[in-house]
């Protein structure tokens, strides 16, 4: 039951006392949550459920973005959807970074090696008609 519980809490207070880091790391908690539900509560998996958190978390970005910027001088209670300054950029790249070096290796399949003999001539011919073929 806790881990329902846990990720709105965190989220409030991170809200409450306009912390961003506690609010990023409530959002990761929910986000975390998400994804761990359905296997918590042994409802089976689907290859669609990626992509739909995805839908959920850009939609509710999106939502919040626009709330924020609707509000009174672009601003709602001490929130802003504009970037006040350059150091979100500098987080942005650690990020980057970092899933970078966590993220699996090239998902390209590797050359398959076939020896002089394996290539052969041909381009789909079933017989032997060579190109005079019939016209």
């Amino acid at each position: 039951m806790l881990i329902w519980c846990l990720p709105p809490i965190v989220l409030a207070r991170g809200i409450r006392q306009k912390d961003r880091f506690v609010i990023a790391v409530g959002a990761i908690v929910a986000s975390l949550t998400l994804v761990s539900n359905k296997p918590y509560l042994g409802w089976p998996r689907h290859t669609r459920d990626p992509m739909l958190l995805g839908i959920l978390l850009t939609s509710v970005s999106f939502f919040i973005r626009r709330w924020l910027a609707r509000g009174p001088g672009r601003i709602r209670h001490g929130f802003t959807a504009a970037r006040l300054s350059g150091t979100d950029k500098h987080w942005i790249n650690v990020g980057s970074a970092g899933f970078g070096l966590l993220s699996p290796h090239s998902t390209t399949p590797d050359p398959q090696t076939s020896g002089p003999d394996d290539f052969r001539f041909g381009g789909g011919q079933t017989g032997g008609g060579g190109a005079g073929g019939d016209f």
